[in-house]
This record gives C-alpha cells, structure tokens and sequence, in this order.
C-alpha cells in the first residue's frame, strides 16, 4: 500500500497514468498489469469506487492548479463556434471584407484567429489576411461536450433484415432478447469499456 492506503501503488500508478492517456488498456500495461489483461484490467478498475475517488481528486487538483475548467473549455468552443463575422472584419465601401486589426478585435474574436499574416507588394503596400479557426468543429465539440451525438452500431450486414418476414424478425428480436438477459444476469457487475 501508499501513502493514499486504499489504493495500492499498481493502482496508484494506473491512475496516473490513465489522467495522462484517459485509454486505461495503456494505463493498466505502464503501471505493471499483464498485456493479456490489461484491456479487462483497465475496464474493472475505472468501476472501482476508491480508484473513481482518487481519480476525481486528482482531476480537481489539476482543474485548480491550471485553472481549467470544462466551463472554461465549452466558453472556448462557443467563442469559436459563435463570434459573428462582423467581430473579425470590417466592410468596406464595395462590400469587401477587410480584416479588423489585432487590437480593434473583441477578446473572443481573437480565440477565433489560427492565423494573422501581413503581406506587402513590391510597393510597400499591405495588407492582412485572417485564418480562422474551424466553427463546424467547434459546434461538433460542443454537441459532443453536450451529450447531442448518440454514436449508433449497424448490426448486421446492410440489408440482411430487408429479406425477412415480419414472423422471421420477431423470432430473431425474441431470440436475442433471451441472449442478452441471459448475458445481462452472467456480467451483471461487469461495464463494457
């Protein structure tokens, strides 16, 4: 055992280890469990109430130390996703759109900016152009944040149950609800990861 007596230094280890990764199959193979395990290992142990704790603990010391939050993270996303134009650009007087300079953007305009570049002619006149950072993927990342995306399986090859009949369907729904109760009652306890 450790200095933190309910986890032993194995455990102790995959926890640090997993903070780093969040894949607990590696977690577990650098803190020392068997590679013929370690995805079983790894699963079992995120389950652990002690190892969920300390796991928890360490995720608010490091919130607290770096002062990143997940507000923090979907405030970052949604500048991204939802700065207007009009915070980044100017109009000018055919209609064109002439990128603001640094210093007139708004605190969030600028979290928007991946890149800023200055650019002259041979005869020294400039001008500037503005890359933004991709706002589908910051929607993406805050639906995802959001729980909005519920990632769905094919089962089955693309129209296998086209070709049964109706009595053919619900014999096969009847046969793998009987499976999956039977199973459900022998891994009651496992999570699948």
């Amino acid at each position: 055992m450790n200095k933190n007596s309910s986890l032993t230094l194995k455990q102790q280890r995959f926890c640090d280890e997993y903070l780093i990764s969040l894949n607990a199959k590696d977690a577990c193979v650098k803190a020392g469990y068997s590679l013929r395990t370690a995805k079983e290992m790894g699963c079992e142990n995120l389950t652990k109430p002690h190892i969920q704790a300390y796991l928890q603990v360490r995720i608010k010391q490091a919130e607290k130390r770096t002062e990143i939050t997940m507000d923090k993270v979907l405030q970052f996303w949604a500048d991204i996703a939802f700065t207007p134009m009009d915070e980044l650009f100017d109009s000018g007087p055919d209609g064109t759109l002439i990128p603001k300079s640094f210093d007139e953007m708004t605190d969030r305009a600028k979290r928007c900016v991946s890149e800023l570049k200055a650019q002259f002619d041979k005869d020294g006149a400039g001008w500037q152009t503005i890359k933004r950072i991709d706002q589908l993927k910051a929607s993406e990342m805050i639906a995802k944040h959001l729980g909005m995306f519920v990632e769905r399986k094919e089962i089955g090859t693309p129209g296998e149950f086209d070709k049964l009949t109706d009595e053919e369907l619900d014999a096969l729904i009847k046969k793998e609800a009987e499976f999956f109760r039977a199973m459900q009652g022998k891994q009651e306890a496992k999570r699948v990861c």
